[in-house]
Parts: structure tokens; sequence; C-alpha cells
């Protein structure tokens, strides 16, 4: 794929609307790139025990129903690595001795054994705690070093993908909007550590006031409690890091 195709593709990502969409441009993007099969799961933080994923399917139907059927997805190591990695996985590095346990090296085998016989993944985490993980498949294995050449343009594309598709499934989803500024303010204070009577005094208002604006983050957040709704604040970027108080070390030669 041309410089000129790539920005074609990710214009149409960029207009995408719908689920069904992000689909077809998946699909195109496997066939112009050479790939057989696609696979792209977005995992969302609503609750840390219990998170939402969605799965735009592009393996054979007989796959996607055993996979669904056995929850593999629990256990799959590209699943595994991709939530502590965002380097590119190799499938076949997976399936070396020792990088997998017993259980996850099964799912690797059995993908082999329905006609997934090599891939690469590209982790995206996202600034809102989600993440993404897309997969390109062969039907047969590849040399190592074809595979490397194409790392860089496929990940400048995943990202812009990841983006996209984030958009889509995230659209009327954003607890960030939906709090105050002041809420916003008492919830960081919240996640740092701080008790009401010392949020109080940062920010110049009275505990009760507070109070009512850590409650106002609560039901707004959906959570059960204080402790949940910091939790699930921090998990969905709500809180986000505040660079205007930023302590700044440069490094030189």
């Amino acid at each position: 794929m041309d410089t000129t195709d790539a920005l074609d593709l990710i214009s149409q990502f960029d207009r995408a609307s719908d689920e069904r969409t992000i689909v077809a441009l998946l699909r195109q993007l496997t066939a112009q790139m050479g790939f057989d099969h696609f696979r792209m799961a977005l995992i969302f933080p609503n609750t840390i025990q219990r998170p939402d994923v969605i799965i735009f399917n592009g393996c054979p139907q007989a796959w996607v129903d055993a996979y669904t059927q056995a929850n593999f997805f629990a256990i799959d190591p590209v699943v595994q690595r991709g939530m502590v990695q965002s380097t590119p996985i190799l499938w076949a590095d997976l399936m070396d001795e020792g990088a997998c346990d017993e259980q996850s090296l099964a799912v690797m085998t059995l993908a082999q054994e329905a006609g997934l016989r090599d891939g690469i993944t590209f982790p995206w985490h996202g600034a809102n705690g989600h993440v993404g993980l897309l997969s390109l498949v062969t039907h047969s294995p590849r040399p190592r070093p074809e595979w490397l050449a194409a790392v860089p343009s496929l990940t400048w594309l995943s990202m812009h993908i990841f983006e996209a598709v984030a958009r889509v499934c995230l659209v009327g989803l954003s607890p960030h909007d939906a709090l105050s500024l002041r809420e916003l303010e008492v919830c960081r204070w919240a996640a740092e550590g701080k008790q009401t009577s010392d949020i109080a005094q940062i920010l110049g208002i009275t505990p009760r006031t507070v109070t009512f604006h850590l409650n106002n983050v609560v039901t707004k957040l959906g959570a059960n409690s204080k402790c949940q709704a910091i939790s699930w604040a921090l998990k969905q970027g709500v809180v986000r890091l505040n660079v205007e108080l930023a302590s700044v070390a440069n490094v030189d030669e």
C-alpha cells in the first residue's frame, strides 16, 4: 500500500459513522496489505472486574464461534500480552518455548489448526484507559523479516484506525465531559488520596460542598460508592495528569 492509498484509507476511517463501516474498512485494509484475516478488539474499562469488549471479526465463522463458546478471550496470550505491551506482537514469538503457559499455547495451536497460522497484533492504549488490539492474520507462516518490514507502516496506520474506532464506539459516552470543572477538581484531589477536609482547604470551599460534588461524581459515573467512582475516573481517563503543575526536568547530553 502506497502513501496515497494509506491516507485515503485513514480518511475513510475518520469519516466512518458506524461499526459495520469499520468492519468493511478493516476488510479492505486486510486485502490491500496482503493478509487473509483480521480481528480487532476494543476493551472498555467500565469496570475493572468485568470490562466490556467489542470484537470486529474478520476470521472464519467456525473459529469465531469456537473462540466465543470456549471464552478463549480470557486466556488468549495475544490479549494477555497486549494488555501490558505497546509494541507489535509477532504470533510466532508467542509459540516459542516458555513464552506462554500450556493453556494459552493451546489457544494458539487451535488457531493454527483453524487456518490462522501466523499473524501480528498491534496493541493500543488509549488516553481514556481503553485498550485496542488489531490482529492481521495469514493462512501460512511468514518469515520474521517480512513481518518486521511491514511494522512501521502498519503501526502508523493502526494508530489512526484505533482513534477512529474509539470515536465510533464511544460516541455519547464521555464521562469526562459530563462532570463540571469543580467536580473534576474535587475528583482529582480525591484520587490523590486527599480527605474531604484537605480538599476543602485546597479549593477554598466547605467540606459539605466537597461531599456534595463527590456525590455528584458518583451519580454521573454510575458508581456505587465514592471509592468506585474514583477508581472508574482513573481507569476511564476522567482524571488525567495535570500538566499545568508538572515538575519538569530536562536531560541533556
